[in-house]
C-alpha cells in the first residue's frame, strides 16, 4: 500500500512596464516551481527478510524543481474607447530543460443593446535539454467567441461557439491528439428588485483520429436562479449533463444530473444562517468493473456573524455530512460516511486586503471493512489572501493542507500546497 504526502511551492515575480492610457507593455520577471512527494511503502511490497522491523519506507520524489524566466509582450487599446477594447499578449517562459512560448488575445466591441467577445490562447512547450518523455512536447489552441444580445429591459439572449487543439509532438497509446467543438445558448432574465432565473444548454463533440472510441457527442443544460426567497438569500443550480462514446455497446456512456444551493437566511442586523446542498448522481449506460452508478451527498448548516459595515468581515461555524454510495455488484467497500465541522472567516477590505480561510475537522467512517481503504479523522485547511503593501507592490498567498490520521500511523496521509507571489507594476 502506497501513502502520499505532496508539496507544492510557486512563486513568481515580475515587473509590468506599461502606459495606463494603452498601447504597448513589457512584462518581465522570474519565477521558481517546486513539487515534491512523499510516500510510504509497506514492508510487504519491498524486498525485505521476515526478521526484519522496518514496517515501512519513507521515499520521497521531486518531479518539478525549475528556476524560471519570463518576457511577454503586450498590447492594449486606448481604455477611453469604451465601444472596442483590445488585448494582445505574447511572450516567452525558459526553465532549465524546457521553454513555453505562450501568446493570449481578447477582443470586446459593444453596440447599444450587444456586445460581442473574442478570447483565443496559444501555448508551445518544448524540450531543449535531456530526453523528453511522450506527452511532454505539445501545442494547444483554444478560443471562444460570446455573443450576447438585451431582448428586453429584464431579458438577454447569450450564444457561444468554443474550440480547443491539443496537438502532441509524440503520439503513443493513451497520447491522443484531439479536438474539441462546442456550442452554448442561453438566456437570463430578471426582475426590477434583481432577482434572476437563467437556463443554458450546450453542445459539444470530441475528435480524437488516432482513436474513435475516445471520440463523444455530450449535452448539457442547467437551470440557475439567484435572489431572495422569504427574506433569505437563495442561489440555486440544477445540472444535467449526457455524454456519448463511440464504443458500438455504450460503454461509457452515461448520465449526470446534479443540484447545487446556498441559502442565506439574515438573523437581525449582523447574525446568519446558511444552508448548503450538494447533490449529484452519475448514471452509466453500461455498468462495469470501473463505471458504477453512484451518487454523492453533501450537506451543511453553518451559523455566523458579520463585523464592520458592509459585511467586510464575517466569521462562520457549523455541522457538515458528506456521504458516497455507489451501486456495484463488485464490493461496496468504498462507500463512506464524513462528519465534520467547519469554522472559518473572510474580509474584503476597502484597502486592498482581503482573505477567506477554511478550516474543517472531522472523521471519514466506511460502510464495510476492507483491505484498502481504513477509517480516519482528517483536518482540511484552506487559507486565501491578497494584500497592497504599497504602491504597487502586492502580495498573494495560497496554504492548503489535507491531513489524515489513521490507528495504523503508516496509513496516514500528508497533503500540502504552497503558493504565493510578490510582483510590482509601473
Amino acid at each position: 500500500m502506497i501513502k502520499l504526502a505532496l508539496g507544492l511551492f510557486i512563486i513568481n515575480a515580475g515587473a509590468v512596464f506599461a502606459d495606463s492610457s494603452g498601447g504597448f507593455n513589457l512584462r518581465a520577471g522570474v519565477g521558481y516551481d517546486y513539487i515534491s512527494q512523499e510516500y510510504f511503502l509497506e514492508s510487504d511490497s519491498i524486498s525485505l527478510s521476515p526478521d526484519s522491523s522496518l514496517n515501512s519506507i519513507l521515499l520521497k520524489k521531486d518531479y518539478l524543481d525549475d528556476k524560471k524566466g519570463f518576457l511577454f509582450l503586450g498590447y492594449s487599446s486606448d481604455p477611453g474607447n469604451s465601444n472596442f477594447k483590445q488585448n494582445y499578449e505574447i511572450g516567452w517562459e525558459q526553465t532549465g530543460e524546457l521553454f513555453r512560448i505562450l501568446g493570449y488575445g481578447r477582443v470586446d466591441k459593444k453596440w447599444k443593446k450587444s456586445r460581442l467577445e473574442g478570447n483565443f490562447r496559444l501555448e508551445m512547450k518544448e524540450n531543449y535539454k535531456g530526453e523528453s518523455a511522450p506527452g511532454d512536447e505539445l501545442t494547444i489552441l483554444n478560443g471562444h467567441l460570446d455573443y450576447r444580445f438585451q431582448l428586453s429591459n429584464n431579458t438577454d439572449f447569450r450564444s457561444r461557439i468554443y474550440t480547443e487543439s491539443v496537438i502532441f509532438d509524440t503520439v503513443e497509446t493513451y497520447i491522443y491528439n484531439y479536438s474539441r467543438y462546442g456550442i452554448e445558448l442561453g438566456f437570463g432574465i430578471f426582475t426590477n428588485d434583481f432577482n434572476s432565473i437563467s437556463f443554458n444548454s450546450a453542445f459539444e463533440i470530441r475528435d480524437v483520429p488516432d482513436s474513435n472510441q475516445l471520440d463523444y457527442s455530450l449535452f448539457r443544460g442547467n437551470l440557475g436562479y439567484f435572489g431572495t426567497v422569504l427574506g433569505a438569500y437563495l442561489t440555486a443550480d440544477f445540472g444535467l449533463e449526457w455524454r456519448n462514446y463511440g464504443h458500438p455497446d455504450s460503454r461509457d456512456d452515461y448520465l449526470l444530473l446534479s443540484f447545487n444551493s446556498d441559502t442565506k437566511m439574515p438573523l437581525g442586523k449582523n447574525y446568519f444562517l446558511t444552508a448548503k446542498q450538494n447533490v449529484e448522481y452519475f448514471n452509466f449506460a453500461q455498468d462495469d468493473f470501473i463505471n458504477d452508478d453512484y451518487y454523492l451527498v453533501r450537506l451543511g448548516v453553518l451559523a455566523g456573524r458579520n463585523f464592520g459595515e458592509f459585511l467586510s468581515f464575517s466569521a462562520f461555524f457549523g455541522p457538515e455530512i458528506e456521504l458516497l454510495n455507489i451501486n456495484s455488484d463488485n464490493t461496496n467497500d468504498d462507500d463512506y460516511t464524513e462528519i465534520m465541522a467547519t469554522i472559518g472567516a473572510d474580509y474584503f477590505g476597502k484597502e486592498k486586503l482581503f482573505f477567506m480561510i477554511e478550516n474543517k475537522f472531522g472523521k471519514r467512517i466506511y460502510k464495510s471493512n476492507s483491505d484498502y481503504w481504513s477509517e480516519f479523522l482528517f483536518d482540511r485547511a484552506n487559507f486565501i489572501g491578497s494584500a497592497a503593501i504599497f504602491g504597487n507592490l502586492n502580495f498573494d498567498i495560497l496554504l492548503s493542507f489535507d491531513l489524515e490520521f489513521h490507528e495504523n500511523q503508516s496509513d496516514n496521509n500528508r497533503l500540502y500546497l504552497v503558493s504565493g507571489g510578490l510582483s510590482y507594476k509601473f
